[in-house]
């Protein structure tokens, strides 16, 4: 029976001092930044296609081509505003998956963690996503915490969302949520390293 080698750890750590700054790369799902490749293709086909048609219509509205009379005009003023509806939901749903494809190759969560707060972030090129900031002394049990979702099913990672993961802390009434990147004993890991440069977030485990 061949033995398996321990998993490495994809995070890293950087001390700068004042601040502990904990890298975690996005999870790699090469089928479906496959599937989403191809999806994309004829994504961008319906764009030109659809977007030629709507651009044509706007032309003629614009320089004054006749309408059409009677039940002919109102069919086709009906086709256009169904093709304009479909368009807008094309397009978003084309945009939703431009960036999930990017943020499974380049995408990364940033956790900050200060004396006095904790930020956490999600960028794809360097560029900032989404950031939110938490104030330590509203910080209570940072722990590690089954996610709401289900670990037997495959979670959409919203890239603009920092949301959801396996590290948590109650802030307030709130619970917060985070590091959804990694599995359960990568979580405590980060924990661990948390807590070790910084006691005040020592909390419970759950």
């Amino acid at each position: 029976m061949p033995i398996l080698e321990p998993t490495s750890a994809r995070h890293t750590v950087e001390d700068r001092g004042d601040v502990l700054v904990i890298t975690v790369p996005s999870r790699k799902q090469w089928f479906s930044t496959a599937f989403l490749s191809f999806w994309l293709v004829g994504w961008a086909l319906g764009e030109i296609v659809v977007g030629s048609i709507l651009l044509k219509g706007l032309l003629d509205l614009l320089f004054g081509k006749p309408d059409l009379p009677g039940a002919s005009g109102v069919a086709i003023s009906g086709i256009g505003l169904f093709l304009l509806a479909w368009f807008a939901v094309w397009t978003m749903g084309g945009v939703l998956a431009i960036s999930t494809f990017f943020w499974q190759i380049v995408g990364r969560e940033v956790i900050e963690v200060r004396y006095d707060s904790i930020s956490v972030r999600r960028q794809m090129f360097g560029l900032g996503l989404a950031r939110r900031q938490y104030l330590a002394e509203s910080i209570r049990e940072l722990r590690v915490s089954l996610p709401p979702y289900s670990r037997n099913r495959q979670r959409l990672t919203i890239p603009w969302s920092v949301d959801g993961g396996w590290i948590a802390f109650d802030y307030g009434a709130k619970t917060v949520r985070f590091a959804g990147e990694v599995d359960e004993a990568e979580a405590k890991q980060i924990v661990a390293e948390v807590q070790r440069h910084y006691p005040q977030y020592r909390g419970g485990e759950v």
